[in-house]
């Protein structure tokens, strides 16, 4: 048994309120809990994946694709990063200064963007890994009741 909510009539319920200064913002959670596949759903892949990648660079400059099959094998494939949530992920990191990348050539010979951890990249690293240190413990915890 699982409880599930319909978005749409949520949707058709949910009006912003004005007020003087203008719209005033309403954030409606909903928490669909449904049996879960043996693959873990993309949606938790997309808030920890620029943690995955620099976690990934931190042993050393790889090209795109090599991050990617990094991710995946060392999760036994529980892991799947597609195209469309790598690239725009690596370059939102090079823009905040985490990752430096440059052209060079990878193991088949292709010319490759290649990416690097920077110093300010290992200091976010640490700073992520903390906060899942702390976010698994909790969830260990309820888990453990």
């Amino acid at each position: 048994m699982y409880l599930t909510a319909d978005w749409r009539a949520l949707a058709r319920n949910f009006s912003p309120r004005l007020s003087v200064k203008g719209i005033v913002a309403q954030t409606v959670w909903v928490i669909i809990l449904r049996p879960m596949s043996s693959k873990t759903p993309n949606a938790l892949l997309h808030g920890t994946l620029d943690a995955l990648i620099l976690k990934t660079l931190a042993g050393g400059p790889r090209h795109g694709y090599a991050v990617a099959r990094f991710i995946e094998d060392t999760t036994g494939d529980a892991l799947m990063v597609e195209e469309g949530s790598l690239y725009p992920a690596l370059y939102r990191l090079e823009r905040r200064g985490w990752v430096d990348a440059e052209w060079g050539i990878s193991e088949l010979g292709r010319r490759a963007k290649v990416y690097r951890l920077t110093d300010e990249g290992r200091v976010q690293l640490a700073a992520e890994m903390a906060a899942w240190r702390k976010f698994a413990t909790g969830v260990a915890k309820v888990f453990a009741t």
